[in-house]
């Protein structure tokens, strides 16, 4: 059985806390989006210090 991460993370949400279906899935897509922001803010940041870097080196 193959689970994209939200769904596992609804998975977990439900097992753990005593929540209806649709906060489950609501608390997930939360969860996911939180995830989402994180990953882009750190490749952002990553890109910043690779160009601060090369301004430094010229």
């Amino acid at each position: 059985m193959v689970l994209n991460r939200q769904t596992a993370i609804e998975e977990i949400i439900k097992g753990v806390f005593d929540l209806t279906e649709l906060q489950a899935v609501r608390l997930a897509g939360t969860i996911e989006g939180m995830v989402t922001t994180n990953n882009l803010q750190k490749v952002r940041r990553k890109k910043e210090e690779e160009q601060n870097a090369k301004e430094c080196i010229s």
